[in-house]
C-alpha cells in the first residue's frame, strides 16, 4: 500500500509540475523531449527574448532610440528590421534590401524611397551621376516572388493560434516587409544605402517650381523617417575567393547576440592590409528566431540582429522551429516565406496537406525560400529542405540534381551545401528522424558523384567535423560534414554523445562553446574553415578548432 501510495503521489507532482511548467514557461524538471508539438508550441512561446539592454550590441550603441524605448515614437512610418540578402540575380551584381514600414503608416500618402551610392554623402542626389533614387512606394508587387530581378515586393500575413491555452498570444497583424532589389552593382564594391519615408510631394505647379531648386534630400520635413546610412560590400565575380560566416540555431538570447557580434567585428574591422577576405555573407542553417509561434519573437529578432544584418547579407535554409501553422488558415510556413527573399527566380509552391496539431510534417514547399542557389566568388551554395519531400521523383530532388549537374567547376570549383538536419550526427540527439535518413539516403549520393565539398547543418546544439566520409566511410573524395548548431538558443547544448568514443569519421567534436564557423576559399584548390569560439566577456572570440581543405573534385 505504501509503494503504491508513493508511486501515485509521485505521478500527481510530476503532472503537476508539467502543467506549471508549461504555464510559466520555466521548463523547471521539465524533459521536453516527452511533449507533445502543441505542449511544445505553448511551453516555447513564453520564453522571454534577450532585451536589448542585455544585447552585446547595446554597448555599441547600436540601436536606434524607437527600438530601445518604444514610448519614443512619434512616428507611424518607423523604418524597421533592415535588412540584406543576395539578390535575386544570384550572382555578384545584385543584393537585395528588406525592411518593414507599420500598417498605421499612410502608404498612400507617403513616398517611401531608398537611396544608394558608391558615394556616403548626398544619397539621395542623383545629379552626381552616381547615386541611385528606388521609388519603393510605388512600384511594389503584392505577390509571392518578383516576376523579374528588378521587381520590389511588398508583403504581409496574419497569424493566430488558436485555443485556451494560447490565449496569451492575439491574434498578430505583420508590418508592411518591403524586398527591394539593387540591381547592376558593381562586384568588389562598397556600397551605402538609406531609406526614407516622407509625405508624398505636392502635385501644384508653385511646388514643382520648388522641386527644380531644392533637390529631394533638402526636402526633409518633421514628418520625414529614415534610418541611419547602411554599407555593404558586394562580392568578387568569380576571380578569387570569398569568404563566409556561418552559423545555426541562433535564437535571441544574450549569448546568440555575441555570436553575432562576433561576426560584426569580424566584417567591420577588416583590414587588407593584413591579407586575407573580407566576409561577404552569413549563412544560417536554420532555426533563426525560434518565434515558435509568438510572431512578435521575429519582430524582436530582428531588431536585435539589424546592426549586424543590415551591413551583411544573410542567407537561410528552413529549420524545424521554422515550421509554424496558422490555425486558423491551417497554413505552414507563411512567416519564413513573407519574412526574407532568397535568391530564387522560381516562386514558390507550397501545398498545405497537412494540419497544424501534427508534429511537423514533410511538407511540399518547392523553390521559393525553401531550397535555391547562388554563386559567391569560386563557390556555389546550394541551400536544401530537410522538410520537403527528397526523394527520386520529388521536385527539391530533380532541382538538386540538375543543379550538381550543370556547375562548372573550371568556373566555379567548390561547391557548398547548406541543410539544417545534419546527416552525420556524432550527438544523441535528432537521431534517426525520418525526414534526416530519407535525406541521406537520396542527396548522399548525389552530393558523392558530385564531389560536393562542404555541408553545412545545424539542428543538433554541438559542433563536430567530420573528415572526408562516404556511406560511413573515410574517402578522400567525399564531403566534409559540419555541425554549427551552437549558436547561443534558449535550449542550450546538447546533453551528450552518440557514443562516448567518436566515430571513424569524426574529426572533432564539441557540446560546451558558443560560437560561428568561417570557411575563407582561398583559391580553387584550398580553403580554411575555422570555429570561432565567444569569449564570455564578450571581447573577442577565439578559434579552437581550424582545417585546411582540399578541394576533392581535383583529388
Amino acid at each position: 500500500v505504501d509503494l503504491i501510495f508513493c508511486v501515485f503521489s509521485t505521478f500527481l507532482m510530476l503532472g503537476r509540475s508539467t502543467s506549471s511548467s508549461l504555464e510559466t514557461g520555466t521548463g523547471e524538471n521539465l524533459d521536453l523531449s516527452t511533449l507533445s508539438q502543441e505542449e511544445l508550441d505553448l511551453f516555447y512561446s513564453k520564453q522571454e527574448p534577450v532585451s536589448l539592454e542585455d544585447s552585446y550590441f547595446w554597448k555599441l550603441g547600436k540601436y536606434r532610440e524607437f527600438d530601445v524605448d518604444p514610448s519614443t515614437i512619434e512616428k507611424d512610418c518607423e523604418i524597421k528590421h533592415v535588412h540584406l540578402s543576395k539578390g535575386t540575380t544570384q550572382m555578384c551584381d545584385s543584393m537585395t534590401v528588406s525592411f518593414s514600414i507599420s500598417k498605421t503608416c499612410k502608404t498612400d500618402k507617403t513616398d517611401i524611397l531608398l537611396g544608394y551610392s558608391t558615394i556616403k554623402d548626398e544619397l539621395f542626389d542623383e545629379s552626381d551621376g552616381v547615386s541611385k533614387i528606388i521609388d519603393v512606394g510605388n512600384s511594389f508587387e503584392e505577390s509571392e516572388k518578383p516576376t523579374s530581378a528588378s521587381s520590389i515586393l511588398r508583403k504581409s500575413y496574419s497569424f493566430k493560434r488558436g485555443g485556451e491555452q494560447f490565449k496569451h498570444m492575439p491574434a498578430y497583424e505583420s508590418h508592411l516587409i518591403y524586398h527591394v532589389p539593387l540591381q547592376n552593382l558593381k562586384c568588389s564594391q562598397d556600397y551605402f544605402y538609406q531609406i526614407t519615408v516622407k509625405p508624398k510631394e505636392q502635385k501644384n505647379p508653385l511646388f514643382e517650381e520648388i522641386s527644380k531648386i531644392y533637390s529631394r534630400r533638402q526636402l526633409a520635413s518633421s514628418d520625414q523617417t529614415t534610418t541611419p546610412v547602411f554599407s555593404f560590400n558586394t562580392s568578387n565575380s568569380g576571380e578569387t575567393g570569398t569568404k563566409f560566416a556561418i552559423v545555426a540555431d541562433l535564437g535571441q538570447t544574450k549569448n546568440s547576440t555575441l555570436t553575432m557580434l562576433n561576426i560584426y567585428k569580424e566584417v567591420v574591422s577588416f583590414d587588407p592590409s593584413y591579407g586575407g577576405k573580407p566576409v561577404s555573407l552569413a549563412l544560417c542553417a536554420g532555426d533563426m528566431s525560434y518565434a515558435d509561434s509568438n510572431q512578435t519573437r521575429w519582430d524582436t529578432w530582428f531588431t536585435i540582429m539589424e546592426p549586424l544584418l543590415s551591413i551583411l547579407p544573410l542567407q537561410v535554409a528552413v529549420g524545424n522551429h521554422e515550421g509554424e501553422c496558422d490555425d486558423e488558415k491551417q497554413y505552414y510556413l507563411e512567416p519564413y516565406e513573407s519574412r526574407f527573399l532568397m535568391p530564387n527566380p522560381k516562386p514558390s509552391i507550397l501545398l498545405q496537406e497537412s494540419k497544424c496539431s501534427e508534429k511537423l510534417p514533410i511538407i511540399h514547399y518547392d523553390y521559393g525560400n525553401s531550397f535555391y542557389a547562388f554563386t559567391d566568388g569560386l563557390t556555389r551554395v546550394i541551400a536544401v529542405n530537410s522538410y520537403t519531400p527528397t526523394n527520386e521523383s520529388s521536385t527539391q530532388y530533380k532541382w538538386l540534381k540538375s543543379e550538381l549537374e550543370t556547375i562548372d567547376r573550371s568556373v566555379t570549383p567548390w561547391v557548398l551545401v547548406m541543410a539544417h538536419n545534419p546527416i552525420y550526427n556524432t550527438f544523441h540527439a535528432h537521431q534517426n528522424e525520418p525526414y534526416t535518413n530519407h535525406m541521406q539516403e537520396n542527396f548522399e549520393p548525389l552530393f558523392i558523384k558530385h564531389r560536393v565539398n562542404v555541408v553545412i547543418a545545424g539542428h543538433t546544439h554541438g559542433y563536430s567535423r567530420s573528415h572526408n566520409v562516404a556511406y560511413g566511410k573515410l574517402s578522400d573524395t567525399a564531403p566534409i560534414y559540419i555541425t554549427v548548431g551552437e549558436g547561443g538558443n534558449r535550449e542550450l547544448h546538447c546533453k551528450k554523445y552518440l557514443n562516448e568514443i567518436p566515430e571513424e569519421w569524426v574529426a572533432t567534436r564539441d557540446k560546451t562553446e558558443y560560437g560561428y564557423g568561417s570557411i575563407e576559399f582561398l583559391d580553387e584548390t584550398t580553403a580554411h574553415w575555422k570555429w570561432n569560439h565567444n569569449v564570455d566577456d564578450g571581447i573577442e572570440s577565439i578559434f579552437t578548432d581550424q582545417a585546411i581543405i582540399k578541394n576533392q573534385y581535383f583529388v
